[in-house]
């Protein structure tokens, strides 16, 4: 895998990856923003409504042929969280030239750049009937999550346990503030962000780097950015006062989530310590929160850690009986407390090892994986490439995989039952 960066304007950075084992080219422009409560409804929103065409396709019956046209290329825009910051991605996919008879580069590249720039508008204002349905679909979206009760409760623990915190923001945004926003108040704020976000443009795929890169130069070269810096930033707080909170619903399965804080995140020394000791404790099948809490015992349905390197939390979770909380919850704790103690086996740290390399590996297995992984390391500032993340996990030592775990501090305990049970 071959990496090419190169500045197109201030703020404005091209990544090619050159990847010759794919038929398509991917390619994906990121614009970062801030992650405020104020603004998280309108980027939501915003990225429905520039879904819905460019001046030229100004409806989806066109959009559609031309995609045709473009031998069945594929666009979508979205919205996610990377840390303290809020991305808007647009992202298109189309087959490599090297299997045509006739160029399409360009053409897919002016249609991502029409959707981000020249936008379906009237004068100075999004279409209101577009706003409109997209208003509705974004409410649903927000509504949808509680259909999914695993969703929900790791919501509600994000929530509580993050209260006045960046990473309490959903990405979604407040279905509360959905009505606030008109269509012309939506355009201006779009006409504002476009100009003043830092730009991330990657491609995988195999294309002539030095055609793409000036066509997009040229493009964009009629702009005038005012790049204002937006980068994440780091939140670590250590745990206060334990949170206890249940609530009821109507479900058939408990939904158990536990948050934790390490003061540990991906700028820190012993960060990739404790990538190995949270990859023990229930990263995967591997662990000994599957194999104790889950296979031997028959506590929960499922249960599995995860480790954030840019907040430093730990989130435990676990579907179960709602008369084996009490017992889930006390095994729980004491597998953290094994880990804590050293008390895992030579079989159990190589195993957590092996599966922490074997996806770092598999970050080349698909463009959108290997964008993620890029951008990641783009916006926190701080990289490693696969080899060096491989090598720094190997190098880990027992003792320093128990010595960072010894900073895991809990939190918060959330417990969703149902509405019956007392």
């Amino acid at each position: 895998m071959e990496i090419r960066d190169i500045k197109i304007a201030k703020g404005v950075t091209l990544h090619y990856i050159k990847d010759t084992k794919y038929k398509t080219v991917s390619m994906s422009v990121f614009l970062r923003r801030p992650l405020e409560k104020e603004t998280a409804t309108l980027n939501a929103l915003l990225a429905g409504v520039l879904k819905q065409g460019t001046n030229k396709l100004n409806n989806m019956k066109d959009i559609s042929r031309y995609m045709s046209d473009l031998y069945g290329a594929g666009y979508d825009i979205s919205v996610f969280k990377t840390g303290s910051t809020h991305n808007l991605s647009f992202d298109i996919s189309f087959l490599s030239e090297k299997y045509l008879t006739e160029s399409i580069e360009k053409r897919c590249v002016d249609f991502l750049f029409d959707l981000i720039f020249d936008s379906k508008c009237i004068g100075q204002s999004f279409d209101e009937s577009d706003v409109e349905t997209d208003k509705n679909n974004l409410r649903d979206d927000i509504d949808s999550i509680i259909n999914s009760k695993r969703e929900y409760a790791e919501k509600r623990l994000n929530e509580i346990m993050f209260e006045g915190e960046t990473a309490s923001i959903p990405s979604l945004g407040y279905k509360e503030e959905i009505d606030k926003i008109s269509a012309g108040s939506l355009y201006e704020y779009y006409r504002k962000i476009i100009f003043e976000s830092p730009i991330d443009i990657y491609i995988v795929g195999e294309v002539d780097f030095q055609k793409v890169s000036e066509d997009i130069k040229e493009r964009l070269s009629s702009y005038e950015f005012n790049i204002c810096d937006v980068s994440h930033r780091f939140e670590i707080r250590g745990a206060g006062d334990v949170k206890n909170v249940e609530e009821k619903m109507d479900v058939t399965q408990g939904k158990l989530c536990i948050g934790m804080r390490t003061n540990i995140s991906k700028k820190d020394d012993d960060y990739f310590a404790f990538v190995v000791a949270n990859s023990i404790l229930g990263a995967g099948a591997h662990s000994k929160l599957f194999n104790n809490v889950r296979e031997k015992l028959s506590l929960c349905y499922y249960v599995y850690s995860r480790f954030s390197s840019l907040d430093g939390a730990v989130k435990i979770d676990a579907g179960i009986e709602f008369d084996k909380v009490e017992e889930a919850k006390k095994e729980i704790f004491n597998q953290i407390e094994c880990v804590k103690s050293g008390d895992f086996s030579d079989d159990e740290f190589k195993a957590a090892k092996e599966f922490l390399i074997d996806r770092y590996k598999k970050y080349t297995d698909s463009p959108g994986a290997i964008m993620q992984y890029l951008y990641t390391e783009e916006v926190t500032g701080i990289k490693y490439t696969i080899e060096e993340m491989v090598e720094r996990v190997g190098k880990v030592t027992r003792e320093e995989a128990v010595k960072a775990i010894s900073k895991l501090q809990l939190d918060t305990v959330y417990f969703l039952k149902g509405k019956d049970i007392e």
